[in-house]
């Protein structure tokens, strides 16, 4: 449930931040602050498995936050393309 809700979180973030249309003029988001790219076709348990193996290998980040750990694992597993 822990990862469903942060994956659920990263979705609301991807809408927010698209690129904008603020009455005719485009405000493009930095690529350094988008979210990563979950494939639509992973399940949670895969997800889940994942967040677990990331963490098994970067025993040095768990003194983060379990939402920080699921973001770092996802960014890892799923960069998103660079915008052109």
């Amino acid at each position: 449930g822990y990862v469903q809700g942060v994956i659920d979180g990263i979705d609301a973030w991807h809408q927010l931040l698209t690129d904008v249309d603020m009455g005719g003029a485009v405000v493009t988001i930095p690529d350094a602050v988008r979210p990563p790219c979950v494939p639509a076709t992973a399940t949670i348990s895969q997800l889940t498995d994942l967040v677990k193996e990331y963490m098994t290998e970067h025993p040095d980040q768990l003194d983060h936050g379990g939402a920080w750990l699921v973001l770092f694992a996802l960014h890892d597993a799923f960069p998103c393309e660079k915008a052109k």
